[in-house]
């Protein structure tokens, strides 16, 4: 059995100079000590089977409330964030539709194959009662055929 130190253990490696990408950046060392809050969904508003109403769509106003106050608050992060918002539900929108009309053409192909399968067997049972028509005719024809009970009747041509 091996054991490993706390010192054999990998470390990140700090490269002296090198400013962070954004200003959002954050010592993620000290969060790690920190819970995530907890996911709250409720199941009985999940609507699957309606259209998007947009008075029910979250607006810059609400989104606030639920997170906390955003790093920069001039107007044009606002307005960034309300074009981000439209940007989104208008995906959104586009997706759902989009999903729509594929179930709406999956349904029509659907009910368009239970037609033709009913045709088809339709069709199946006619031709199998066609054929039993058919092989009774010719089991009279051969009766009749072979018997000598009329005379030979020729016709010339």
């Amino acid at each position: 059995m091996m054991l490993i130190n706390a010192t054999d253990a990998p470390q990140g490696v700090v490269v002296s100079g090198e400013a962070p990408e954004s200003d959002e950046e954050v010592d993620t060392s000290n969060q790690n000590n920190q819970e995530l809050p907890v996911l709250k969904v409720d199941f009985q508003k999940c609507e699957t089977d309606q259209a998007i109403d947009p008075s029910k769509l979250p607006t810059l106003e609400t989104t606030r409330m639920v997170t906390s106050r955003p790093k920069y608050d001039t107007l044009l992060h606002r307005k960034l964030r309300e074009k981000n918002l439209a940007f989104h539900h208008h995906l959104v929108e586009i997706g759902s539709q989009a999903y729509l009309s594929s179930a709406k053409q999956l349904q029509n192909i659907t009910q368009n194959l239970l037609k033709s399968h009913k045709a088809i067997q339709d069709i199946s049972h006619n031709m199998r009662l066609l054929t039993n028509d058919l092989f009774h005719l010719e089991d009279k024809i051969d009766i009749i055929a072979t018997c000598h009970l009329l005379p030979d009747i020729n016709i010339s041509k």
